[in-house]
């Protein structure tokens, strides 16, 4: 239980929500820093959040239970360990807050667990999977951390996201989740049995390619479908996430492309993942001029929860003129503008660029849209851009 003050004042650097410290919602209204009124005293170091925090916590021993806590922790660091296997670095106890959206844990709170970690441990493609026999090879996973109501500490699970391929009602046939793949193809997940995963939670990632973060329940699945008790606005290239079947209580911790070589996100600092890729993004144009913006899909090039993509460009220009080429960078097709990058041609013969260092940050969706200027981009005859990384 929560006996004293400083761990009452620590929770407050947490998410605090309002089902949790009811008291504080009408005191919000009011600044922390007002004078105390006549005959008031003076309001204590921390203002009225926290004694809302402390009259919840004296409420919650009275009654002889314990408030979960707020989260505290951001999301687990990854590293590459062998072609089978990463590296993943968590601290000695974990929030189990369920699904990370928008760099925030959804629930904002929940049990304390210890991770049985010092330190670091090794996640296996083949030991930690959540409901397959074997690895789902060129697709993105999650590594979740799970408990069941008196575990002494979590366990460490692999759950794939899914893609949709097509909708049928409340049934969702799963397609191909590959980077730069055909999300149409249907696909199916070697061991997941019937209705395995029938009444767990999913967060439903994407409706008609636009960010949503909605939960809602499975109420049945095949190994190549998946049934909804709400399934909304869901639409082909659409991505889901279940939670680990069999765990009352879990947290994302963070994700991994697994190909059919070795993990592919391999330099991750917590926020910025670094990737290399040798994958062209198939929406960019091979050539010419881009007079109109153009939207440029990223969705299987980065996470399914990436915020923005950190991208390598090269092109080339073939004629004796010398000019500009020009290339610009919008989160939506509306004239709102991110980047612009300018290339100088100089020679009288074809001439080649490359670039890296682009930073697109997403707005509504995992797009951005592309248009160019310069005064020769009508001889571009070659372009490509690359992932170098993403924002998570």
């Amino acid at each position: 239980m929560m006996k004293n003050n400083v761990t009452r004042r620590a929770a407050l650097g947490g998410i605090i929500g309002a089902a949790a410290v009811p008291q504080a919602v009408s005191r919000l209204a009011a600044s922390q820093d007002r004078p105390a009124a006549a005959g008031e005293a003076p309001a204590k170091e921390g203002g009225y959040v926290e004694e809302a925090l402390e009259a919840h916590c004296t409420q919650a021993d009275a009654a002889g239970t314990t408030p979960a806590k707020p989260v505290l922790q951001n999301r687990a660091r990854l590293a590459y360990n062998n072609p089978t296997s990463v590296q993943l670095y968590v601290p000695e106890s974990l929030v189990l807050a369920g699904f990370w959206w928008m760099r925030n844990y959804r629930k904002g709170r929940g049990i304390v667990v210890p991770s049985g970690v010092n330190g670091r441990t090794i996640i296996s493609f083949r030991a930690d999977l959540a409901f397959e026999d074997r690895v789902h090879y060129n697709s993105w996973y999650s590594i979740f951390a799970c408990a069941r109501t008196d575990d002494s500490q979590v366990v460490y699970k692999l759950v794939p996201y899914f893609t949709v391929a097509s909708r049928f009602g409340s049934t969702v046939i799963l397609g191909d989740p590959g980077i730069g793949a055909d999300a149409s193809m249907a696909t199916t997940y070697s061991g997941l049995a019937d209705n395995r995963l029938a009444g767990v939670e999913v967060m439903v990632i994407e409706e008609r390619e636009m960010f949503v973060g909605r939960t809602t329940t499975v109420t049945g699945n095949t190994n190549g479908t998946i049934a909804l008790d709400q399934p909304g606005a869901l639409a082909r290239g659409d991505r889901l996430l279940v939670a680990p079947p069999g765990y009352e209580e879990y947290a994302w911790l963070c994700d991994t492309y697994i190909d059919t070589a070795e993990p592919r996100n391999i330099a991750d600092t917590g926020t910025r993942v670094g990737m290399l890729q040798s994958n062209n993004i198939r929406s960019v144009p091979a050539k010419g001029k881009v007079e109109l913006p153009i939207k440029i899909d990223c969705r299987s090039y980065v996470s399914p929860l990436a915020l923005g993509i950190d991208l390598f460009r090269t092109f080339s220009v073939s004629t004796s003129s010398t000019g500009t080429v020009s290339d610009r960078f919008w989160h939506d097709s509306s004239g709102h503008e991110i980047d612009i990058r300018m290339e100088n041609k100089l020679s009288t013969k074809t001439q080649s660029f490359s670039y890296g260092g682009i930073s697109v940050p997403f707005s509504r969706q995992q797009a951005f849209w592309y248009s160019t200027s310069g005064t020769l981009d009508g001889n571009i005859v070659q372009r490509s851009m690359q992932p170098r990384g993403y924002y998570l």
